[in-house]
């Protein structure tokens, strides 16, 4: 399993039918919440640069620095980059959720759930 198919997975956690395969989606998606972490931490450091070039601009006033600095693309970059942060943690909430589910399940049970036309004994 690769990156791209683990986050296809997160988002149909319906796919998901086994808490080993929700342990390993989990991994990637925590990897993805750490590097999205850092991307919109660098994110805010350049957004508050800019509102602070922008507020000490000659001529204008705070009001007016900060409606141009949140009408600006580096405000608009960090913004995006904190929705998909928290896109990726509410992910991961559900899927921690879902391999509980699964984790308690009987073998039984998780195969009548998963579509199979019989049960293996």
């Amino acid at each position: 399993m690769n990156e791209i198919e683990a986050i296809e997975l997160a988002c149909d956690i319906n796919k998901i039918i086994d808490p080993i395969q929700a342990s390993e989606v989990l991994s990637f998606l925590n990897a993805k919440i750490v590097d999205l972490g850092l991307e919109e931490f660098e994110g805010e450091v350049a957004a508050s640069n800019e509102l602070a070039k922008l507020m000490h601009t000659e001529g204008k006033t705070n009001k007016v620095a900060e409606v141009e600095w949140k009408t600006g693309e580096i405000y608009r970059k960090w913004k995006l980059l904190r929705l998909e942060l928290q896109k990726f943690r509410n992910l991961r909430n559900a899927l921690r959720r879902k391999e509980e589910t699964l984790m308690f399940t009987t073998k039984r049970t998780r195969e009548s759930y998963g579509g199979y036309d019989r049960v293996i004994n």
